[in-house]
């Protein structure tokens, strides 16, 4: 599976069911670039969990609506409701823990 580019209009359909891992970046973050490597990675391993991210320059209103203060962050939802939440750069095995 793929990591999928997320707008406001389809956001909440990705979210609203099972387990979805959702990043929040920027085109000028390189810690971003680095975080998207390893996230596309674990998307092909990880069939049963949905992976999206949203770029926080052209959706501004969701990353407000989620107070992204600092990209990369990854939050993890199950049923629509967040769960937990990563800031910052971050290893394959943290996110894998995150998913557990």
């Amino acid at each position: 599976m793929s990591v999928q580019e997320l707008n406001e209009k389809d956001f909440q359909n990705n979210i609203e069911t099972g387990s979805a891992l959702i990043y929040f970046y920027a085109d000028w973050c390189h810690s971003c670039r680095v975080l998207n490597l390893i996230v596309s990675e674990i998307a092909t391993e990880r069939q049963d969990i949905t992976f999206g991210k949203i770029n926080v320059g052209t959706e501004a209103h969701l990353a407000s609506k989620f107070n992204i203060k600092s990209v990369p962050t990854l939050i993890l939802f199950k049923e629509g409701n967040e769960i937990e939440r990563s800031v910052g750069a971050t290893s394959k095995k943290a996110i894998i823990d995150i998913l557990s």
